[in-house]
């Protein structure tokens, strides 16, 4: 079993949730969840496009044609969420 984030922290010495998680969104599938990944864990502080994983997911070339629509989705997504800048 692998240990947990918080196990690693502790034989690190970090404080405990120091370690955040941000989400890539890389695929078509994933924009159909992106609230389920925003909730995921509580350590989820961001989300963001992968620009090009994502085009290579549809065929298609990174640019504003193809990337606009799904970047805004991982921004609304996100600001819905709550994140709206890394926590320091």
């Amino acid at each position: 079993m692998a240990p947990t984030v918080s196990e690693l922290e502790r034989e690190r010495d970090l404080p405990l949730g120091r370690v955040r998680f941000l989400a890539q969104i890389e695929t078509p599938a994933a924009l159909q969840s992106l609230s389920a990944i925003a909730s995921a864990h509580p350590r989820m502080v961001a989300m963001a496009l992968g620009p090009e994983d994502f085009s290579a997911s549809v065929g298609g070339v990174p640019g504003l044609d193809l990337l606009l629509t799904p970047n805004l989705s991982v921004l609304f997504a996100a600001r819905a969420a709550g994140f709206y800048r890394l926590a320091s």
